[in-house]
């Protein structure tokens, strides 16, 4: 059944990062916090942004701003990722006919505290993947879509104005992207937040390929078939078209 494949990768997933070195400490929120459960034929679960999954240890690439935040020396930087998510799907078997998809929502918070040349400075910045495409948008809206800001930064920017000094905090664009579930959601802060040399050790586990594999083909087949119908009528996906994937 797929609820109890989404729950046994899950909690492989929480095993994986708890022996992944010190980078997930609160790993086991994935088995307390979770809460996954199905009604209805909906399978849901949610990680609120009062208790997210915490990455730390993340590695700053080059050219990150505040310009040579990266070459600090660790006891001079305290930087984190904080991950929060709801989704809702079908409880049906797989039907890459279908997206089994109802709602979704991945928060992706980036702090830090870091040693300026008088004092220690504070910065945050948040991305956000929806799902979500109200009808009449005045902008190409995908239904999945990631965009830089999100309620963490927009919140901010509103409640302390000047906060982000000469940065233009804009809803659009929103980039056309394929959904993510706890899994990917994981793994594309894994590949995007810590450098080859720091991630191969959980990314390169046979356990880890193997959940990412199933959690790929649970989402981005129906997805994939969707963005390929416009060329191929044979891939079309019932309740996904290719203009819910580009934006209308």
């Amino acid at each position: 059944m797929r609820e109890n494949e989404i729950k046994k990768d899950i909690r492989t997933l929480s095993q994986l990062l708890l022996n992944w070195g010190k980078n997930v400490p609160n790993a086991n929120i994935l088995n307390t916090g979770l809460n996954c459960s199905s009604k209805h034929n909906i399978i849901k679960y949610n990680l609120d942004r009062t208790s997210p999954l915490i990455f730390k240890n993340i590695d700053l690439e080059r050219h990150s701003i505040p310009t040579g935040i990266e070459t600090l020396h660790v006891d001079k930087k305290s930087f984190e990722v904080h991950l929060s998510m709801v989704l809702e799907e079908c409880a049906d078997d797989d039907d890459f006919s279908v997206d089994p998809l109802k709602r979704l929502g991945v928060n992706i918070k980036i702090q830090g505290d870091y040693e300026g040349p008088h004092n220690l400075e504070s910065v945050i910045c948040s991305w956000h993947l929806d799902r979500d495409a109200p009808t009449g948008c005045a902008h190409c809206h995908p239904l999945y879509h990631l965009n830089f800001g999100g309620d963490v930064m927009t919140s901010r920017a509103l409640s302390n104005p000047g906060y982000f000094g000469s940065l233009l905090l804009m809803p659009n664009p929103r980039l056309i992207h394929p959904p993510m579930d706890m899994i990917l959601s994981c793994d594309f802060i894994i590949r995007n937040f810590y450098n080859k040399t720091s991630n191969t050790s959980i990314i390169s586990k046979p356990a880890y390929k193997t959940i990412l594999e199933r959690a790929s083909k649970r989402y981005w087949s129906s997805y994939a078939f969707a963005f390929a119908s416009k060329w191929n009528n044979g891939l079309a996906v019932s309740n996904l078209s290719h203009k819910d994937v580009i934006g209308h």
